[in-house]
């Protein structure tokens, strides 16, 4: 009973705001002491739950209150007294979630401005609201105040249960810096549920929160341990499928069934998920779209799309003159024009327009992908107009690449172009358009003043542009880049989170043909082609009503007899973001009845509506097209990131003489190296090198130097190396690299072949080595076995010739057995449009097309019938033996 007293009471504080939970805490800790046989003495001490917002920082209390209600201020005055000289050392809680904080005075601004920071810098956000709105949210808050109390006392544990937004999302990157500065150790425990945003329903995966919330949560365990603490621990775990699933692993506190792993990460946004990607560090070096232009700014918003917005130009000037002549209530006023009049003087904007209105205020507008309409453009009329950076697009010819900054929907399809003014969710159906002015002009609205709305990045990519046409060819091959089916497929998991971000184009000859595909497809989504007369003929009757467009029989019906002939099920499903253009065209801005549903189907109609058509059936042409041109210039990685080879198995190969030794120096090496030599290869290969995907790390760790960067010959470009200035050293070779080069070697000998010698130095040679030390002769000795394993070369008696000149020339069963090797050499995970390349990288081929790819898609089929990989989410993994 005295530990109570003395020892657990006067050190357990905890606050709450609402009455009834405070009544609630304190009968339960008193029942919950009760069943031990203690009461509390009318001395004390008192359970110190206290009336408080925990958040409120100390204040003076109101003198009035000790007379109108003691007992609260007896509440505030103790409150003040704990907040003031408490150095908590445990914290726990379950803070509220709520974006729409109450606690937004500048008092509270103190909890979060750590968390405005990232790596030491201030963080600058292009969509500043939603970023205010993100770290104003009351859970962040609380992280704040619980942040500092830890560090006011130095050392501490702190556990939270939380929203989960703040360990993966872009605009929580301060907080996820401000925790790993802060604690030593960090765990969390990522209990999903987020019924929002569905992504792991989208992968068939059910999953229940463990609250009545549509909210995802986890719970976080955070300790400190030193002064100065920087997070050398930090552990993931997580629980997903149904709320009974996640009470039991909760209750039995069995760690083994979240699968915590350590996943020290610091890139770019130190997320604390881990991730599965292969091309994370790639990606991160690429330039954020929007650091290669230098000004920015939001899509319209409106507010009053049906009073501002229509289809035609005539039919706008018709509704500002009605409007601005409009002698009804405003009840009526809201019902004509399908606006709300709250919290705005519309009886000032009609004497306003009475004196200004002129059709030169009507301008063009993007609206939704593919669809123009016109808006009546005055401040005094649109709400958040972006005059001062939008007048950009209505000064002269200009053209704007227009992307959303982040993603909900399952695929990246967010980026279009634009040539006139922006309504905010032209490129995205649930969040902001960014858009990006290609030119600036001055005030003299003339072409000649011009300039390129370059950033500061660009120099660093492009070098220096000297005339105006090149900035657009750069454009124009951003905007086809940014349409290439590979490029959304394999960085999906970087994009989703972030604007996107572009690659080096080290490729002149691939920059010309992305650029002039850029242009076409331009052409086509602003509408501006030429529809041949044969391409979608109209059949049926004009003047019927518009009506939701249905596709039977290659026939898309727009109303009751009219229709559009060669309709094909891919162009009707089309989606741009997040839209399904064909019948969007038709129902968007139905909530302002601006939409065409229900309008008499016009000529004019007619026209447009098979221009949207065939703009779809060009972009899906023109994304086949720019991958083709990709695989024309080298492929991806040799095409567009040189400086990033495919990570393979056999990245490098350590000085043969000390490797093993200086393995068995460090445990970290051995592990690795034990763990990955107990995966059977299927080939019966027992190499390191067959198997390390991350022999820089094994390097590192055994006390090697840092590998020189090296000389890219047409064959290290070809597999994806990087031409650095110097021959490449034995611990720089690229698996990929050799196999090219042994393969391109044998090609050019013959039928004849090479002895092991003379395929030794011609290799060496092919790689850049003018000379061939003992060590990369026996480095490379040992790859010429590789290749033979491979099926790549035949030894016989001693000469050494290719085997196999083409893909298809191997044995399936054996391309098979290759295919499940590479896949297991980075990790036993990849992308499925990594396949392919892994697959042609391990077999010596420099470049994969789309034989290749039909072929390695046919092979993991077979495969996936074996059940010797899975598929999701467009992932391969190659499964144990036991799975």
């Amino acid at each position: 009973m005295e530990y109570v007293k003395q020892h657990l009471l006067p050190r357990l504080y905890a606050f709450e705001l609402m009455m009834a939970p405070y009544a609630i805490a304190h009968m339960k800790i008193g029942l919950k002491l009760a069943e031990t046989g203690y009461t509390f003495p009318e001395d004390g001490p008192r359970v110190n739950v206290l009336l408080t917002n925990a958040l409120e920082p100390v204040h003076d209390i109101n003198p009035e209150l000790a007379f109108e209600a003691p007992m609260l201020a007896h509440e505030a005055s103790a409150a003040n007294r704990v907040k003031e000289y408490l150095c908590a050392t445990v914290i726990v809680g379950n803070p509220p979630y709520s974006k729409a904080s109450q606690n937004l005075g500048e008092q509270y601004q103190n909890l979060i401005e750590r968390f405005r920071m990232f790596s030491g810098e201030r963080i600058r956000e292009p969509g500043a609201i939603l970023f205010e709105r993100d770290i104003n949210n009351d859970y962040v808050k609380f992280l704040g105040l619980s942040r500092n109390s830890i560090e006011r006392s130095a050392t501490g544990i702190l556990g939270l249960i939380t929203s989960s937004s703040y360990l993966d999302g872009k605009n929580f990157r301060g907080v996820r810096d401000a925790l790993t500065k802060t604690f030593n150790s960090l765990k969390v425990l990522n209990l999903h549920g987020n019924s929002r945003s569905g992504s792991l329903a989208r992968q068939g995966i059910a999953d229940e929160n463990v609250f009545e919330i549509e909210t995802g949560v986890n719970i976080l365990l955070a300790t400190k341990l030193e002064v100065r603490a920087d997070c050398s621990t930090l552990s993931y775990g997580e629980a997903i499928g149904s709320y009974d699933h996640k009470v039991h692993l909760l209750l039995t506190n069995d760690a083994s069934l979240t699968g915590y792993s350590s996943t020290i990460d610091p890139r770019r946004y130190k997320s604390l998920v881990p991730t599965e990607s292969l091309v994370l560090d790639e990606y991160s070096e690429f330039h954020r779209i929007d650091s290669l232009y230098g000004l920015a700014v939001d899509g319209i918003k409106t507010s009053r799309d049906g009073l501002v917005i229509a289809s035609t130009a005539d039919e706008c000037a018709q509704k500002i003159r009605t409007f601005m002549n409009f002698k009804g209530s405003p009840e009526s006023l809201e019902q004509e024009f399908g606006i709300s009049v709250a919290n705005w003087d519309f009886e000032f904007a009609q004497r306003y327009l009475q004196q200004t209105f002129s059709t030169k205020r009507i301008f063009r507008l993007a609206y939704r992908p593919l669809d123009f309409r016109y808006i009546y453009y005055d401040s005094n009329l649109v709400f958040s107009h972006r005059e001062g950076k939008m007048s950009h697009l209505i000064k002269g010819d200009n053209l704007a690449l227009v992307c959303a900054s982040r993603l909900s929907a399952n695929g990246f399809n967010h980026v279009l172009p634009a040539d006139c003014l922006v309504e905010m969710k032209y490129a995205s159906h649930d969040t902001n358009s960014r858009v990006f002015p290609v030119f600036l002009y001055g005030s003299s609205n003339s072409n000649s003043t011009a300039q390129p709305n370059m950033g500061v990045a660009v120099s660093e990519i492009f070098g220096s542009l000297k005339t105006p046409s090149v900035w657009s060819e750069l454009n124009e091959a951003a905007l086809a880049l940014l349409n290439s089916p590979n490029y959304r497929t394999r960085y999906f998991e970087e994009i989703k989170n972030d604007f996107p971000r572009i690659p080096l184009f080290s490729n002149n000859g691939l920059r010309t043909a992305l650029s002039g595909l850029g242009r076409r497809l331009i052409r086509a989504q602003l509408l501006r082609s030429e529809v041949p007369d044969s391409s979608f003929v109209f059949g049926g009757k004009l003047g019927e009503n518009i009506c939701t467009p249905v596709l039977a029989d290659g026939r898309l019906h727009l109303s009751n007899s009219a229709y559009f002939a060669g309709v094909s099920l891919e162009i009707f499903e089309f989606q741009l973001a997040g839209y399904q253009v064909c019948k969007n065209w038709v129902s968007a801005g139905n909530k302002s009845r601006i939409q065409r549903k229900g309008a008499v189907l016009t000529q004019k109609d007619v026209q447009l509506y098979r221009q949207v058509l065939f703009a779809v059936q060009e972009t899906i042409e023109i994304r086949s097209l720019i991958d083709s041109a990709i695989e024309s210039h080298g492929s991806w990685q040799d095409a567009c990131i040189e400086s990033y080879p495919l990570p393979d198995a056999a990245n490098l190969l350590l000085a043969q003489a000390t490797i093993e030794d200086r393995l068995k120096v460090q445990k970290k090496a051995v592990a690795a190296t034990k763990k990955r030599a107990a995966s059977a290869s299927p080939t019966g290969a027992t190499s390191l090198f067959d198997f390390d995907d991350d022999l820089d790390g094994l390097a590192a760790a055994s006390g090697a130097p840092p590998r020189p960067k090296s000389r890219a010959t047409p064959a290290t470009k070809a597999a994806g190396g990087k031409a650095s200035g110097g021959a490449a050293p034995v611990e720089g070779l690229n698996d990929g690299q050799v196999m090219c080069a042994i393969r391109r070697v044998l090609a050019s000998a013959g039928s004849g072949g090479l002895s092991r010698d003379d395929l030794i130095r011609s290799t060496a040679r092919e790689l850049g080595h003018a000379r061939t030390s003992p060590a990369l002769k026996e480095a490379l000795d040992v790859a010429i076995r590789r290749a033979v394993r491979r099926g790549i070369a035949d030894n016989s008696g001693g000469v050494l010739t290719l085997l196999v000149k083409e893909m298809n020339g191997f044995d399936r069963d054996h391309l098979k057995a290759q295919l499940l090797v590479a896949i297991r050499a980075v990790g036993g995970t990849c992308s499925k449009a990594e396949a392919p390349m892994l697959l042609a990288r391990a077999l010596g081929f420099a470049r994969t097309g789309a034989s290749i790819a039909a072929l390695v898609d046919s092979l993991l089929r077979s495969l996936l019938r074996a059940k010797q990989v899975e598929s999701r989410a467009g992932q391969i993994r190659v499964l144990r033996r036991k799975e």
